[in-house]
C-alpha cells in the first residue's frame, strides 16, 4: 500500500522487522483472549476452508460474545486443534464434524443451524 500510494518501496528485511514487532505487541492480547476463552462457560468452535496461495488451509475459531481467537492451519480434525480447545472445560458449540466429540474435557453441544443444515439433506 506505501508502495502504491508513495512510490516507496518497502524492503523484505524491514517486513520482517515490522511483522515481528506485531507480533510480540500482540502476544499478550492473544494471551488475554485464549485466558478469557478458556475461562468462558460456553464457547463456539467452528473451521472453514481458505486459499492461501493457491492451498486450502483452514481457518479455526474459537469465540463466545466478547472474544474470538482465530488460527490458521493446514490441517482440520483433531491433529489441528489448539491446546485452547483440547483443555476446554465448559459447554462447547460445534457443529456435527466427528473430531469436535472427541474431546473429553468439554460438554458437546451441537449448534442448533447446523442440526437444521443436518435435517435439511436428509
Amino acid at each position: 500500500m506505501i508502495e502504491v500510494l508513495y512510490g516507496l518501496k518497502i524492503s523484505e528485511g524491514s517486513k520482517v522487522n515490522f511483522t515481528q514487532k506485531c507480533y510480540g505487541l500482540l502476544e499478550p492480547v492473544e494471551s488475554q483472549i485464549k485466558s478469557k476463552l478458556a475461562a468462558s462457560k460456553i464457547a463456539h468452535a467452528d473451521e472453514t476452508g481458505i486459499l492461501v496461495n493457491l492451498c486450502l488451509q483452514w481457518m479455526h475459531v474459537m469465540s463466545n460474545e466478547h472474544f474470538t481467537f482465530l488460527r490458521l492451519q493446514t490441517k482440520r480434525g483433531p491433529d489441528a486443534f489448539d491446546e485452547l480447545l483440547l483443555q476446554y472445560k465448559g459447554k462447547l458449540i460445534h457443529d456435527i464434524f466427528k473430531s469436535y466429540f472427541g474431546l473429553t474435557n468439554s460438554s458437546h453441544n451441537p449448534c442448533g443451524s447446523h442440526i437444521t443444515r443436518e435435517l435439511d439433506s436428509l
